[in-house]
């Protein structure tokens, strides 16, 4: 799980902070579905899943998906909402 961490805080820094927060939505939408979503799964297929595993995947996937749409944690905004929002199923979606 701290390679999650880490994938979504390299991805942080050198794009999210400098470039995508002046893109659409559409665009860092787009980053996403190429760029962050295969990384944070890749190796995934031969990982004995726990639940503790998806559950560190879908917090990194949902602090990227709250950057996209400017909400903070303390706005209480649930990931089903943002995902809906967004058009895009979770993670646990994905690994099934």
């Amino acid at each position: 799980m701290n390679k999650c961490n880490s994938v979504y805080y390299y991805y942080y820094k050198i794009i999210i902070r400098k470039h995508l927060k002046k893109t659409r939505t559409d665009t860092q939408m787009k980053f996403y579905k190429v760029v962050a979503r295969p990384s944070l799964l890749y190796g995934s297929e031969t990982w004995v899943t726990t639940k503790r595993d998806m559950t560190g995947l879908e917090a990194a996937e949902m602090r990227f998906l709250r950057s996209v749409t400017g909400y903070t944690r303390l706005d209480k905004i649930r990931s089903e909402v943002t995902r809906k929002e967004l058009e895009i199923s979770g993670i646990q979606d994905l690994r099934t």
